[in-house]
């Protein structure tokens, strides 16, 4: 069967909206693990919130079946928005392996530290949705 090409869009310029914030999703997301395993302790819960919601979220939000025409590819390509996802994910990445190193240290208390993983199932829940979140990036 033959496939029939996307049709082309009409954007001249990247919209922050439509364009960049998507790109913001791998960051939220572990922010939003984070704060999930601090509030109810279960560490695969969110990686399970976010897997069973991901069909949902690229049926009805991220549903983009264009593509850009030859005239506008370049002014994407060269675009610094694009830099401001990816500066997010990076200080994120540091910034949950920190909170990592100071929740197994056992010294810190208050919100962020309140629940740590005592199972090797709460472990690799924890550590493997920090690496899956970095990876998405």
């Amino acid at each position: 069967m033959m496939r029939i090409p996307n049709p082309l869009n009409s954007k001249l310029e990247p919209s922050f909206l439509a364009d960049v914030a998507p790109y913001f999703t791998p960051t939220l997301l572990s922010i939003f693990g984070l704060v999930v395993y601090q509030f109810t302790g279960n560490a695969a819960l969110a990686p399970w919130l976010i897997y069973v919601g991901t069909p949902f979220y690229n049926r009805f939000i991220m549903e983009d079946e264009t593509n850009l025409p030859k005239s506008s590819e370049r002014v994407f390509e060269q675009s610094k928005i694009f830099l401001i996802p990816l500066y997010a994910v990076i200080f994120w990445g540091v910034a949950a392996w920190i909170h990592g190193l100071m929740l197994f240290s056992g010294e810190y208390k208050g919100f962020l530290f309140q629940h740590k993983p005592e199972s090797n199932w709460d472990v690799f829940c924890y550590f493997a949705g920090i690496s899956f979140f970095g990876a998405l990036a």
